[in-house]
């Protein structure tokens, strides 16, 4: 009888071994997201230190025509869209694109006094720098960085900061290089987009 068990257990072990090899042989396999470069080549950072304090980080995406495209793609695979509700898509985002020179700006600063770019009581001065002088911002508006079309492709933790939508008036601030100064007394950072291509950070 102890003989018989023995053989049993033996033969339970050789099936159950099988069983194991064959679930180690599964593959899973993860897709990258091209919209997670497109995302990241229209970034740019920006941190200022004085001595080993942080005085503020931004980080700022530029809404380009290239990037606006590459999200109206992945969101019509997506979605399923029909070519009608692609074109329409298309149509609104082109406009928008023609109108504003559009930023999105994530703000961390340590001191939440700071760490206000909206409304009367800003501490901030933004401005898109150009031939004819600085131009300012039509609009500032504070927003959720869930809202944003391509939230989950950040390139940077959105945890800790404010999110801006910054739009420039496009027949002031034009389509070729866009120079953006952000600045406050505690200090000053310049970025610079060439909307021709994306860009490295200057």
């Amino acid at each position: 009888m102890t003989r018989f068990y023995g053989i049993a257990f033996l033969l339970s072990a050789i099936i159950l071994s099988g069983c194991a090899t064959g679930a180690a042989g599964s593959k899973y396999y993860l897709f990258s997201d091209p919209l997670d470069k497109e995302v990241a080549a229209w970034s740019q950072s920006a941190k200022l230190y004085h001595q080993f304090d942080t005085k503020f980080i931004v980080d700022v995406i530029y809404n380009s025509e290239q990037l606006r495209q590459a999200w109206i793609k992945k969101t019509s695979e997506l979605s399923k869209l029909s070519s009608g509700e692609i074109k329409r898509l298309t149509d609104q985002q082109n406009s928008e694109n023609e109108r504003y020179a559009q930023f999105f700006v994530a703000l961390y600063t340590p001191d939440e006094e700071w760490n206000n770019m909206a409304g009367k009581k800003s501490k901030w001065s933004v401005f898109l720098e150009s031939d004819s002088g600085p131009v300012r911002p039509e609009s500032i508006t504070e927003v959720d960085a869930e809202s944003l079309p391509w939230s989950a492709n950040l390139p940077f933790d959105p945890n800790f900061r404010t999110v801006y939508r910054i739009n420039f008036p496009r027949d002031e601030s034009g389509f070729g290089v866009l120079k953006l100064h952000i600045s406050s007394l505690l200090g000053e950072v310049r970025l610079t987009w060439n909307t021709g291509q994306a860009n490295s950070p200057k």
